[in-house]
């Protein structure tokens, strides 16, 4: 678990941290208490920093997992191929960039 969190999102963070192998838990754990603190030390209204801070933090630790969860998973995928430079028919004519002359 973070070093600091709000206790009412306990059990919401241990499942996000427990789909993640130890090393991203590790960075997630970490960078979840620096958002935290960094949101909640920023707001000015002292009753409401908690929620600010948590807020912050459990965005931050949806989006992450969000866009890292297929590479956790060992998920790739093949890399698009790039299109042609050049047609084959006129390898020399500049229609690949759109400067072809128009017909």
């Amino acid at each position: 678990m973070p070093e600091i969190y709000h206790p009412g999102d306990a059990e919401w963070i241990q499942k996000m941290l427990s789909a993640m192998n130890s090393t991203t838990r590790e960075y997630a754990r970490d960078k979840y208490a620096y958002v935290y603190k960094l949101r909640r030390d920023e707001d000015p209204v002292p009753h409401r920093r908690d929620n600010t801070g948590a807020r912050a933090a459990n965005t931050w630790l949806r989006l992450f997992f969000k866009k890292n969860y297929r590479s956790m998973k060992g998920y790739t995928e093949e890399p698009l191929l790039a299109p042609k430079a050049q047609p084959e028919d006129k390898p020399k004519s500049g229609n690949a960039l759109g400067q072809g002359a128009s017909q």
